[in-house]
């Protein structure tokens, strides 16, 4: 197994793959929690500090940083299943190893091993 790791490690980067399984995800905290009040600017201020843009403007922007989310998200979803296939199939591997022979050339020696040990326990056994 951790031969395994080590080359899953050497293939791709174990740090982004750390990071994206192990963050933590805090949705359901950030509903709970209300958003801090903002100090009160004068009317004045305010139009100094907030350029005016439309509403179209606006709708842009948020559907743009929208678009960029969710293009992350599907990027690290993509990551995590590549992580996971790759996990898949080191398993399998690993248990077609450890589960016994595999080809028949194995099998045919351990026919041939058995049958000797028949013939031995065999003769053994009639001479008594």
């Amino acid at each position: 197994m951790a031969e395994a790791v080590r080359r899953f490690e050497s293939r791709s980067n174990p740090d982004v793959v750390r990071r994206l399984i192990a963050r933590p995800i805090r949705l359901e905290h950030s509903r709970l929690v209300p958003p801090q009040p903002e100090p009160e600017l004068l009317p004045e201020a305010q139009a100094e500090t907030q350029p005016a843009i439309s509403e179209t403007e606006a709708e842009t922007i948020v559907s743009v940083g929208a678009e960029r989310d969710v293009e992350l998200l599907e990027a690290e979803l993509a990551l995590l299943k590549a992580v996971l296939q790759a996990e898949r199939e080191e398993t399998a591997q690993l248990r077609a190893r450890l589960s016994g022979p595999g080809t028949e050339a194995e099998m045919d020696v351990r026919a041939i091993r058995e049958r000797w040990a028949a013939l031995v326990d065999h003769l053994l056994l009639s001479r008594r």
